[in-house]
């Protein structure tokens, strides 16, 4: 999806099946949506949480404003889901219980949704404040993520508050932006990245502080 949105700048990295792997991957994800509107792991019988089912979302926002055609059902019956999931502390599937013994994984599912709800032009702002007031919980990454959402409301000096540990633990060398390991790693998720965490800095930054 990324060289593909990149195309009208740089053609020839566009694989010429691209199209058609994107639209097939959006097919494969409708047919994976769950009765209750969340995308399963496996298939539509599976298990699933608001993270994963945010992480399928975006990449079908993504893919529909790059010109892949989408079904608004299956965003909007996403929506209802994630609505209802951003008002319960309880976890439905027992697949990933354990994980949720962290309050900061049920926060990332939190983070995650209001994520969703203000790039599909329906943000909950209370959710969002509340967020906030919950910063020193929420993961780095998180912390990362939720600052590009306030951004994105214009809400640019609470967003750059969120992210200044985090720009304080960078270090300049020449032309360089060495991240310590704690921006680097993140082993207190389900779904672990050496990549993510850095990336969310990254985005956040160029949303908040892009000079």
């Amino acid at each position: 999806l990324a060289l593909y949105r990149a195309r009208r700048a740089a053609p020839g990295i566009v694989p010429p099946n691209a199209q058609h792997d994107l639209e097939l991957a959006v097919r494969t994800l409708a047919e994976r949506q769950r009765e209750d509107g969340g995308i399963g792991y496996w298939g539509s019988e599976d298990w699933t949480t608001p993270w994963l089912t945010v992480y399928a979302g975006q990449f079908l926002v993504d893919a529909r404003s790059a010109g892949i055609a989408v079904d608004d059902s299956v965003l909007a019956r996403m929506t209802v889901y994630l609505e209802r999931a951003l008002k319960s502390d309880t976890v439905s599937d027992a697949a990933l219980r354990r994980w949720y013994g962290w309050r900061w994984t049920l926060l990332a599912d939190r983070v995650a949704i209001v994520d969703l709800l203000s790039r599909l032009r329906q943000p909950d702002i209370a959710a969002e404040n509340r967020l906030v007031a919950e910063a020193a919980q929420l993961r780095i990454e998180d912390r990362s993520r939720l600052a590009e959402v306030l951004a994105r409301r214009g809400e640019r000096r609470t967003a750059a508050g969120l992210l200044a540990t985090q720009w304080a633990a960078v270090q300049i060398e020449g032309r360089r932006a060495v991240l310590p390991d704690t921006l680097t790693r993140d082993t207190t998720f389900y779904f672990e990245s050496s990549v993510r965490p850095a990336a969310r800095l990254l985005m956040a930054t160029l949303a908040v502080a892009p000079d």
